[in-house]
C-alpha cells in the first residue's frame, strides 16, 4: 500500500511516502520515507528508529524527528519495526539493520544520487 501526504510549514514542503524493504525473513517492512523539497543532489540519507524503548511507538511518533531531519536536508527512512514482548530483543534491531544494508545499497534511489 502506499500512502503519500505533504505536510507544508514556513520553513520547508515535506512529503513522506510508504515504502517496503525485503527482511531476512521474506516479508516486507515497512519503511516510511521523507523527503523535503529542498534536498539536494548530496543529501544525506538518514536511518531512524522511532522512541519507545522498542516495547511500544509506530511510525507516527517518529513523524516529528523525522520531518525535522527532512527539513534540515536529510531523506529519512524511518522504519516500522516489531515491539516486544511479541519479538523478542534483538529482532527489531537486526530488522533494523536488514533495512539499512538494503538502503545503503540503493543509496543513490533513496537519496536521490
Amino acid at each position: 500500500m502506499q500512502h503519500n501526504q505533504t505536510i507544508d510549514n514556513a520553513v520547508a514542503a515535506v512529503t513522506f511516502e510508504d515504502e517496503s524493504v525485503p527482511g531476512r525473513d521474506g516479508k516486507p517492512i515497512r519503511v516510511r520515507v521523507y523527503r523535503s523539497g529542498a534536498v539536494s543532489r548530496s543529501a544525506p540519507l538518514v536511518l531512524h528508529l522511532h522512541g519507545g524503548s522498542f516495547v511500544a511507538g509506530s511510525l507516527d511518533n517518529g513523524r516529528v524527528v523525522s520531518m525535522l531531519l527532512s527539513q534540515a536536508g536529510a531523506v529519512v527512512a524511518s522504519v516500522d519495526y516489531p515491539l516486544a514482548p511479541r519479538h523478542p530483543f534483538p529482532q527489531a534491531l537486526e530488522l533494523a539493520f536488514d533495512v539499512l544494508t538494503f538502503i545503503a545499497r540503493g543509496q543513490a534511489k533513496w537519496a536521490g544520487r
